[in-house]
């Protein structure tokens, strides 16, 4: 996980598991932000029980996990595996889908052009996640598979924090 960046705005289009949400209105809580798809091994076995692991620890306190579905080109993962993804892990919490991406004027079907807040946010593959502090202030986030401990002691870090702008405690060079 690296450290703190600029944080952009979700662009997403469906939501499931409640209304939808934005960062700015997440301000006050840490936010875990969990970038799958519904075709990865590596989201089905590690991201997607993490975030509902992260989701059921710090359930009712200070954090707010947010899936945020990555559609793959093929379209293999359409609006029915999202749901059927989204029961099998149990997830409660709001889950959107990412944007498609904008077309490029030079290349307007660009199968490997990443979604738009994968974009925004720099990543392009799944899984990845995002810590944003409790003022939205964008403070990890990784490509790959992140441990538990790792990401337990990350969360809770920010958690600690105090909630002013002039914090800048825990902040990576």
């Amino acid at each position: 996980m690296n450290a703190t960046r600029r944080t952009p705005a979700l662009e997403v289009g469906r939501w499931m598991n409640g209304l939808p949400v934005t960062l700015d209105a997440l301000r006050g809580r840490v936010v875990v932000i969990g970038a799958f798809d519904t075709v990865s091994p590596a989201c089905e076995a590690g991201l997607a029980p993490q975030l509902q692991r992260v989701a059921r620890t710090f359930h009712g306190s200070q954090v707010q996990v947010l899936g945020l579905h990555v559609p793959t080109p093929a379209g293999r993962d359409d609006a029915d595996a999202l749901a059927e993804f989204v029961a099998r892990h149990g997830w409660r919490f709001p889950v959107a889908t990412d944007a498609a991406p904008a077309p490029a004027p030079d290349q307007p079907d660009d199968a490997d052009a990443p979604t738009r807040t994968m974009a925004a946010f720099g990543l392009s593959s799944t899984p990845s996640l995002i810590l944003l502090d409790r003022r939205g202030v964008r403070r990890q986030q990784s490509a790959g598979a992140v441990c538990d401990l790792a990401l337990g002691a990350a969360v809770m870090s920010l958690v600690m924090e105090p909630a002013t702008p002039a914090s800048t405690r825990g902040l990576a060079a």
